[in-house]
């Protein structure tokens, strides 16, 4: 989301700076490090790729490394008009910075309170005083009853429907449903399985396609006679998205869930569970949203997708894709740089 909002406000006339730190490794490196490095540097055809992340390799941007972790300092940072915290750890490093350095600002794409993070440091970031941009209504719904917090914009992401397309098409011979598979307990694996179990009681039929950037693992395991993709090439995704009737979004939590907008993009109704942007995105005309985490209710979805003929499908299928097509990211752009420059006009 950074690589693609830094390349599109660049087209919009912005000078953009990304400015990213070493990692310790990189600060802390060993003498022996350092010279395997550099050998690395001395054989590359072209070095400066080195530390290049493929998010920025449209040019758009000033790419900034610079020998900092844990503290960023005015002598470090170009003067701007606003600069940008895009993640709760990067909170810490603006928030002592000149206001020369630009108006603070902080990007959340996720309401960040899982287990494995220091959720006081976490929830200490919302309460400082930024301008805050979500990217779905359930971040701001969150903060709000969770943290007290206000947020200024609810800014949604976009899909670019010529990598997510594909066109008019009926339903599949045999009845096909989709996710996306994680481990993570928040993205609610375990509610798919638990649904496809109840629906193939009455339809054995029932196919699936799951695509991970992970291998399934045993303590999550895939349902029986799936069709698993690790690590799908990106010009794959769509095709694995149009081969289904239906996609399913089972997520507990979620910040935004791109593949709900991928999926409409490629004609395939979302079945979503009431997290992320699907509050947002999803009505009875071009999916279904349902208003809790029910496996039973999943189920009873699928089924009805199931039931429905090609006619009924087909409107649904229509649908999704005229929603997804009014996310554009053009729109989420302009949306983006109104934030920033309403704030700072």
């Amino acid at each position: 989301m950074v690589g693609i909002y830094a390349q599109l406000l660049a087209e919009r006339g912005h000078q953009i700076s990304i400015i990213y730190p070493k990692s310790p490794r990189a600060v802390k490196q060993t003498f022996f490090r350092k010279c395997k490095d550099l050998y690395k540097k001395i054989i590359s055809s072209n070095s400066e790729e080195i530390n290049k992340s493929p998010f920025f390799d449209h040019g758009k941007a000033d790419m900034l490394m610079i020998d900092f972790y844990d503290e960023l300092t005015d002598d470090l940072v170009p003067d701007a008009d606003v600069i940008i915290a895009t993640f709760w750890m990067t909170t810490a490093w603006i928030k002592d910075l000149s206001p020369d350095k630009g108006e603070k600002f902080y990007f959340i794409q996720h309401y960040e309170m899982h287990d494995w993070l220091p959720k006081q440091i976490v929830k200490g970031s919302y309460k400082l005083p930024f301008k805050k941009i979500v990217v779905s209504e359930w971040i701001a719904d969150s903060l709000l009853k969770l943290e007290n917090c206000l947020v200024d914009a609810v800014v949604l992401n976009g899909v670019d429907t010529s990598q997510f397309y594909a066109p008019i098409r009926t339903k599949q011979t045999a009845p096909t449903i989709g996710f996306m598979y994680s481990d993570r307990a928040f993205k609610g694996t375990d509610l798919a399985v638990k649904a496809i179990d109840i629906v193939r009681h009455s339809y054995p039929e029932l196919k699936i396609i799951v695509f991970s950037s992970k291998p399934a693992n045993v303590n999550c395991p895939l349902p029986g006679n799936s069709d698993f993709y690790l690590c799908p090439e990106q010009s794959m995704i769509k095709e694995l998205y149009a081969k289904c009737d239906a996609w399913l979004f089972t997520s507990r939590n979620e910040g935004f869930g791109l593949p709900i907008l991928e999926a409409m993009a490629c004609r395939t109704p979302v079945i979503a569970t009431p997290a992320g942007a699907a509050t947002s995105l999803i009505n009875s005309k071009n999916g279904y949203l349902l208003d809790d985490f029910s496996p039973d209710k999943i189920a009873k979805a699928i089924i009805e997708i199931i039931k429905m003929d090609n006619k009924q499908w087909g409107t649904v299928s229509e649908n999704a894709f005229l929603s997804a097509k009014q996310c554009s990211w053009e729109n989420s752009v302009i949306e983006f740089e109104s934030a920033l420059i309403g704030s700072s006009s």
